[in-house]
């Protein structure tokens, strides 16, 4: 069949897809370093129904063949947890999935809207959950529309399927059975006895606080307020999408499909697309990723699985990044005035980004080139590279703030330690010259008091005389050799010993020599007292021994 034939039967085609399938992402934070904890609290969970007990979160013993048959095998170790130290992969036990979301069950408006509702059943894996050592979490919800309907009502779908906010929005409801005695739960029972029930109704928002419940002890954190919609839309073999028939027809409705618009709404045309075969037209978009299909394959359709792991390892490289981003800015708030504190904070923002950059970011997610283009396609849909370069730059813009404050608080502590140090050398000055001026009067002190005590074997008016001259003559002496007035003399001395002291102990020593030898010599005191005996005896009768014995 020629081109020109495919594009006739294109135009001949029904407008609407032959099938739809869904992935209802939705990404979170919790705090990192909790990853086996998380996953531990997560297994305790259960849903008690009326009826019985069920479980829920499991880790998966196997993964999906479809999920690693094109990726790289490093790539799926690290998405789907089958190393340790990479991320975790869980999903809840089927048998649950088949009660909450049986055959029949209807996406529907409230009783308000005249919108008619949407037969939807649990597709592919159900309802998975990745988490990873960075403090990421994506929770993943696959359904297929059993009866498609138009474009505009796909466009609609996913809309409301996106929602996660308002009382009034669409809810999912299992269907009553005319012949059940037993009433529906109402809408304000505890979620437990309408999840399965008939009649019962939920909005997937209840679906997902019950299903991510343990994680509120490790801080969870809602990222945006809409579920990311990945979305596969399958058309029929005949069609194909590089016609200019299948290009006009289709590209409002894959713009629709990426950026989650509703019919009703004048959507941008813009977009990131590419054509990775004439059957197979996809775009990203930062909310959403749509696969325009046409294959014949039964079940579901292999863009459900195969393309979906490049467009979650991109989506969790956004969220670890937008994470460190956050965290980037917050660490610049909280630690505005703790330099020492920011620098900490700092050297762990870069460990992390060093461990984010060795075991989530990949050049090539696959050894097919059509599975790498569509990574690059998402990365940039979901503005991978601009949002690595903003936290790089954000980091290194950071870094040097730091080092410029961390310098200028160097500098000035610098001035301070250095007039506290002209203040210190300022006082020891004073202290030093008070000291020398001690040095003068303890000469003078301990030169008069040696004299007085040899003075003691000299005549009396020489060793008086003796006594009023020696703190003068010391004084100046000392005086002269320590110069305490002189402005040097504040300064210690270069030389390894100061020859002031010594040259006046020198100069000292010789005159208290001399001046002993000249009292020695010419002022001696007499073996009878001398001078003084006409003092202590009245008469040379009362000096003569034992004249006054007997006499009291």
């Amino acid at each position: 069949m020629t081109e020109d034939d495919l594009s006739a039967a294109s135009a001949n085609t029904p407008p609407g897809p032959a099938r739809h399938d869904v992935r209802l992402l939705y990404p979170f934070w919790i705090e990192p370093g909790n990853l086996d904890k998380a996953v531990r609290a997560l297994s305790l969970l259960h849903h008690t129904s009326p009826s019985r007990e069920l479980k829920t979160w499991q880790e998966a013993a196997r993964v999906h063949e479809l999920y690693r048959e094109d990726i790289l095998p490093l790539v799926a170790q690290v998405l789907f947890g089958i190393r340790s130290g990479a991320n975790r992969y869980l999903r809840v036990d089927s048998e649950t999935v088949n009660h909450w979301f049986p055959q029949g069950g209807v996406f529907e408006p409230s009783a308000t809207a005249a919108r008619p509702g949407y037969s939807l059943s649990s597709a592919g894996e159900g309802i998975e959950l990745f988490l990873t050592p960075h403090g990421v979490g994506v929770l993943a919800l696959t359904f297929e529309c059993a009866e498609p309907g138009p474009l505009e009502s796909l466009q609609t779908l996913n809309y409301q399927l996106s929602q996660l906010r308002g009382q009034a929005g669409y809810r999912y409801r299992i269907p009553q059975d005319p012949s059940s005695a037993l009433p529906p739960p109402g809408v304000d029972d505890p979620l437990e006895q309408r999840l399965g029930a008939q009649g019962g109704a939920f909005r997937f928002k209840e679906l997902v606080d019950f299903l991510l419940a343990p994680l509120n002890a490790f801080g969870l954190q809602e990222t945006q307020q809409q579920f990311s919609v990945y979305s596969v839309a399958r058309f029929d073999p005949r069609t194909l999408f590089t016609s200019a028939d299948g290009q006009a027809r289709f590209r409002p409705f894959l713009a629709a499909l990426a950026h989650v618009e509703d019919a009703g709404h004048p959507g941008s045309l813009e977009l990131r697309e590419r054509m990775l075969n004439p059957k197979h037209w996809a775009a990203v978009s930062s909310l959403g990723a749509a696969h325009l299909v046409a294959d014949h394959e039964p079940g579901p359709p292999r863009s459900l699985y195969t393309y979906f792991a490049p467009y979650l390892c991109a989506l969790l490289q956004r969220l670890t990044l937008q994470r460190l981003l956050w965290e980037t800015d917050s660490a610049a708030l909280e630690t505005d005035n703790n330099l020492h504190e920011r620098q900490a904070k700092l050297r762990m923002l870069h460990q992390d980004m060093l461990r984010f950059s060795v075991q989530g970011r990949f050049t090539e997610i696959s050894s097919r080139e059509v599975h790498n283009q569509y990574y690059e396609l998402a990365l940039e849909g979901l503005r991978v590279p601009a949002t690595t370069r903003l936290v790089q730059g954000v980091l290194r813009d950071m870094e040097s703030d730091t080092t410029a404050a961390f310098q200028q608080e160097t500098a000035r502590k610098g001035r301070e330690l250095a007039r506290e140090a002209k203040a210190n050398g300022a006082a020891m000055t004073e202290t030093r010259r008070g000291r020398r001026w001690l040095d003068v009067f303890f000469v003078m002190i301990y030169a008069m008091v040696l004299t007085h005590y040899v003075s003691d074997f000299f005549a009396t008016p020489y060793a008086f005389w003796s006594l009023i001259t020696t703190p003068f003559l010391s004084g100046l002496i000392a005086l002269l050799c320590v110069k305490p007035h002189h402005p040097g003399s504040d300064k210690k001395p270069a030389a390894p010993a100061n020859q002031g002291p010594w040259a006046c102990l020198g100069i000292l020593s010789l005159i208290f020599l001399a001046w002993a030898v000249v009292g020695w010599l010419y002022f001696p005191l007499e073996p009878n007292g001398g001078e003084d005996s006409s003092v202590i005896c009245a008469s040379e009768a009362d000096c003569q021994p034992g004249a006054n014995q007997g006499t009291i």
